[in-house]
């Protein structure tokens, strides 16, 4: 009932290419269209996209990023999204960050067709985004539908308007959200939410949802642990407990590591100057004291920014939402957290610890990649960690705290939902105010 009005809402509302790095990923997307696989090695010749995308996103984000966005007529957006695509034109494509193919399947849809019919680079976005949500939807709708515990509360996360905003966008974060989320009820539901010997039907389910989450973005791989959740006597035994969790732990972990390794063979996240991953590690090994002060450092300057960011910082990183909406917010959540019960007698507190250490682990990483690829060995505290990396990480979290042993009243189940409407509106109202003028 809203993710489909507010996800078509951003949709329409966000200008083509106004959300994070949108041109680069169609533009991504485009060459996965022209069969490029693979990405390019040092002595290949470049990717090649249409330029008229790049100068979409110029045209709508303006020159500098971040920076306050033009705010532009119906009349004047009109004519900027009539430009042809003209596919002759071309430019080079900066592959940096590349992400795995698979992970924009549903957006290849969408620019497929467009491309296939010659329609504008913006009809492209719009088409690309259309697709991305409707498979974030269907996943997401799944994995909250089959979760034993906690749907009130998965739901909420999953309506946050960052979350809606980026499901709505051309972009790789729908899909590895939807397949953290999906692998993660899955497990939950083999853990806690059914007994008797495992099904081969559950078998196919959790390694089918570990390899679409190892095709994913990196980062998330402390999910691989999930499966030590399930109870060994469901497996038969702790050896073919083990054998589950190496077998789900490997179709995590290889996809993950292959596709990490053609990214640096290709080159395409050659260091900019002050950034060499291997002093970082260095710097890590030689002085893990150090480090983590530096994280701790890094935690307390940056933990509000990241919850703003986690709950909607929308655009470029320039569209910021009333005050209330985060405190809104974050309140529901921490109600939803609290009240969202009852727990099944399986989840005992040695489960909640590893669900916590599990979210600690992706946090640690997303944050830890950072660090590596973009930072200087000497900083003072990893600089680029968004609040919206956190996303997939978070159900582990979620999971993992108590509840009351009842179940959410109707009162607040209304009151939830209420807050989510309210919360979503004020996010589309804020997009509109900052790129159009009416």
């Amino acid at each position: 009932m809203l993710a489909i009005p507010f996800g078509l809402a951003f949709a329409v509302a966000l200008p083509p290419s106004a959300a994070p790095d949108e041109g680069y990923h169609l533009g991504r997307v485009w060459t996965l269209c022209e069969g490029h696989l693979r990405l390019p090695g040092p002595g290949d010749p470049p990717l090649s996209i249409p330029r008229s995308i790049p100068e979409l996103f110029r045209a709508v984000n303006g020159e500098r990023i971040p920076s306050e966005p033009p705010r532009r007529s119906l009349a004047e957006l009109g004519a900027l999204l009539s430009q042809p695509l003209a596919p002759a034109r071309r430019v080079n494509l900066n592959l940096g960050g590349a992400y795995p193919p698979l992970t924009y399947a549903a957006t290849l849809i969408g620019v497929g067709i467009g491309r296939a019919l010659g329609l504008p680079a913006a009809a492209l976005f719009y088409l690309g985004r259309a697709t991305n949500l409707g498979a974030w939807i269907a996943l997401s709708w799944l994995a909250i539908r089959l979760c034993p515990l906690r749907r009130w509360t998965l739901a909420l996360l999953a309506l946050a308007p960052m979350s809606i905003a980026m499901a709505a966008s051309v972009s790789a974060d729908p899909v590895t959200s939807a397949a953290a989320l999906l692998f993660l009820a899955l497990v939950m539901r083999t853990a806690v939410g059914r007994s008797g010997p495992l099904a081969r039907a559950e078998l196919v389910a959790l390694l089918g949802s570990a390899l679409l989450l190892g095709t994913a973005k990196a980062g998330y791989w402390a999910l691989a642990a999930a499966p030590l959740l399930i109870p060994a006597e469901r497996c038969g035994g702790r050896g073919r407990l083990a054998a589950l969790a190496a077998a789900v732990a490997f179709a995590v972990l290889a996809p993950s590591a292959w596709w990490l390794a053609e990214v640096r063979a290709s080159g395409a996240l050659a260091s900019g100057s002050g950034v060499d991953p291997a002093a970082h590690i260095g710097r890590m090994l030689a002085d893990p004291i150090g480090f983590a002060g530096m994280l701790a450092a890094t935690v307390a300057k940056f933990a509000g920014p990241w919850l703003r960011g986690f709950i909607g910082v929308l655009g470029q990183l320039t569209v910021r939402l009333p005050a209330f909406a985060y405190w809104a917010y974050a309140a529901a959540l921490a109600v939803a957290m609290a009240a969202d019960g009852p727990q099944p007698a399986l989840l005992t507190i040695g489960r909640r610890l590893l669900l916590l250490a599990i979210f600690l682990g992706c946090a640690l990483a997303i944050i830890g990649l950072l660090y590596v690829g973009s930072n200087a060995p000497d900083a003072a505290q990893v600089n680029g960690v968004q609040g919206r990396y956190f996303i997939p990480g978070a159900p582990a979290l979620l999971l993992a705290l108590p509840s009351l042993p009842r179940p959410l009243p109707r009162a607040a189940q209304l009151a939830i939902f209420s807050v989510a409407a309210a919360v979503g509106s004020s996010a589309v109202a804020a997009v509109l105010a900052r790129f159009y003028a009416f």
